[in-house]
């Protein structure tokens, strides 16, 4: 359990790096209960993405947004 943790908190950085501050969208895609600008709020966006709860929206949202770096926004979904 404690390495899973340090696992999520790597990429839960990984995500405050490359997505902070993004703008919010509608309910399915990076919104106020799944963002990555709070350590809290990244490490549940990720435990939503590990359990397959709609994590095709927040994806598809990281695609279509331009703050993120190019080819790393989908990379850290496919890492994880």
């Amino acid at each position: 359990v404690l390495l899973l943790f340090v696992v999520l908190y790597v990429f839960a950085m990984l995500g405050m790096s490359l997505f902070n501050g993004a703008l919010w969208t509608d309910s399915c895609g990076i919104s106020q209960h799944a963002n990555f600008d709070e350590i809290y709020l990244s490490l549940l966006t990720l435990f939503r993405v590990a359990t397959g709860d709609s994590w095709s929206c927040l994806f598809h949202a990281a695609q279509k947004r331009d703050y993120a770096p190019g080819i790393l926004a989908p990379s850290a979904f496919w890492i994880h």
